[in-house]
Order: structure tokens, then C-alpha cells, then sequence
């Protein structure tokens, strides 16, 4: 199923140059595409999920856990493209947030971008305890 969802997802969006440089930024570049653009994005995601069996919900999950294995690889360009899609699905999963804060940190060394990250993630209700202690670490640095 989740390779369904990302087949379709693949097919849906394509490779726009454009869309690949915003996907490197959290929140898709914070305030650098419209609401229309979001939204647009956003019908995309959720009719690949369709396509796939999930609900948005699911979809964003599933994203989100994809982004944590760019991460332990080491593939932060594909970990934020997850991330960011995880967010645009359900902007209150708290791994999508974590998820940006993690590699902010580890591939832009931005601990200031970090930590405003981290603190929308401990905002969303059922955050992973695992935020909390990342975040606790980072305050104490």
C-alpha cells in the first residue's frame, strides 16, 4: 500500500525544478507559496492517498515514517520532500514538525530554526516522547 501511495504520488506531482527547491525548506519554504499553491499541492497528496486506501491522516503518517528513513540514511533532501508532505496531509502531526527540526539541525546546522520547529511538534497533541527529549537537548546546548 505504501508503495502504491508513493507511485501515485510520484505520477501525480512529477519533478518541477521549482517544486524540488521549495520541498528542501520546511513547511515548503514557510510563507513562500500561496495559500491557492498549498491547497493545489495538497489535492495532489490526498488523491494519491486515495488512490492508495489512506486517509489523509494515514497518508501523512506514512510520509512522515518514510521521512524518518531518509533521515537515518542520511538523505535530508528526501527526508525534508517527506516531512513537508506529511505536514501539507495533517498539519497536526507532530512528526512532520520533529521531523523538519531534525534535519534543520542536522543538515543546516540552525539550531534557532530548529527550536521554533521543535516547539510547533511538542504543540500537536500525541507528539512522539521522543520530540521532548531532542528538544530538551537542544535547549540545554
Amino acid at each position: 500500500m505504501k508503495r502504491a501511495f508513493v507511485a501515485a504520488l510520484c505520477l501525480a506531482l512529477g519533478v518541477a525544478a521549482g517544486a524540488a527547491s521549495l520541498s528542501s525548506k520546511p513547511l515548503y519554504g514557510d510563507g513562500v507559496q500561496t495559500e491557492a499553491q498549498l491547497a493545489k499541492r495538497r489535492q495532489v497528496l490526498l488523491a494519491a492517498a486515495a488512490k492508495a486506501g489512506q486517509d489523509a491522516h494515514e497518508a501523512s503518517e506514512a510520509r512522515a515514517q518514510a521521512g524518518w528513513k531518509q533521515v537515518e540514511g542520511k538523505h535530508y533532501a528526501a527526508a525534508m520532500a517527506a516531512f513537508n508532505e506529511a505536514w501539507l496531509l495533517d498539519a497536526r502531526n507532530g512528526d512532520a514538525y520533529y521531523g523538519l527540526a531534525t534535519v534543520v539541525l542536522r543538515r543546516d546546522r540552525d539550531a534557532r530554526g530548529a527550536e521554533h520547529l521543535y516547539q510547533l511538534a511538542v504543540e500537536q497533541p500525541g507528539a512522539s516522547p521522543n520530540v521532548f527529549v531532542d528538544y530538551g537537548q537542544l535547549l540545554l546546548s
